[in-house]
């Protein structure tokens, strides 16, 4: 844990040994691996409830921000949690079969981001510590919740930065409440995702079978790379 809270904000863990268990039996390995760093976060209510597997579920998700359903690329985010009073603090991911080509897994600090930002655009930067509407999945929400979730990209808890940041949540969490993203306010977010794509900024990572990819939720964001 102190790798995750005070390090780099990820590890990998090596050596589970999935060759000798088939998919189902990962399953319940990676489940109880995930127990040992706390108290895991549903995803969902009807479907993918303790763990959602990254493959191309040819075209059953229709929601835009299941990008793992997909192959195509995942650009770095964070996991927002909807169903739960605050987002995940860890995410965990581990390999079971490993992609043909592609599908390297991307990591970004949060303070490297801010920092970058601050460089380029410091008089956009307060723009991403006020509140901005992000879209819950369809899937993944209470029935009677509320039709957004509303926290800053950046935030201060204590001496830490947070990052919260999903560009496909916020676009439609803003036109759904009403307020439509402002020139500036677009700027800001269009040079937060020039960043997320800058290998001077990335850490690259391809799995392996048995691999376990653990980050801080609240510190990195993570991506994946399309693959086949």
């Amino acid at each position: 844990l102190s790798r995750l809270d005070d390090g780099p904000g990820f590890v990998i863990v090596r050596g589970l040994c999935f060759d000798s268990f088939d998919e189902s039996a990962c399953e319940i390995i990676t489940w109880g691996v995930g127990n040992y760093f706390g108290r895991p976060v549903r995803q969902g209510l009807r479907k993918d409830r303790r763990l959602f597997t990254v493959t191309n579920h040819r075209g059953a998700y229709q929601d835009p921000t299941r990008i793992g359903a997909t192959t195509a690329l995942s650009n770095p985010h964070t996991d927002n949690g909807c169903l739960e009073p605050r987002p995940p603090d860890y995410v965990l991911l581990s390999c079971y079969r490993q992609a043909h080509s592609g599908g390297e897994n991307t990591i970004i600090s949060s303070y490297a981001l801010h920092e970058a930002f601050a460089r380029r655009r410091p008089d956009l930067l307060p723009l991403l510590y006020r509140p901005f509407h992000f879209l819950p999945p369809k899937l993944h929400t209470w029935p009677d919740g509320p039709a957004t979730i509303v926290k800053p990209i950046f935030e201060k808890v204590g001496q830490a930065l947070h990052v919260h940041y999903a560009r496909v949540m916020v676009e439609p969490g803003m036109a759904l409440a009403g307020i439509p993203l402002s020139p500036d306010q677009i700027t800001a977010l269009d040079l937060l995702d020039q960043l997320l794509v800058d290998p001077k900024l990335i850490t690259t990572c391809r799995m392996r079978p048995g691999d376990a990819l653990l980050n801080n939720n609240c510190s990195t964001l993570h991506g994946r790379l399309a693959y086949e």
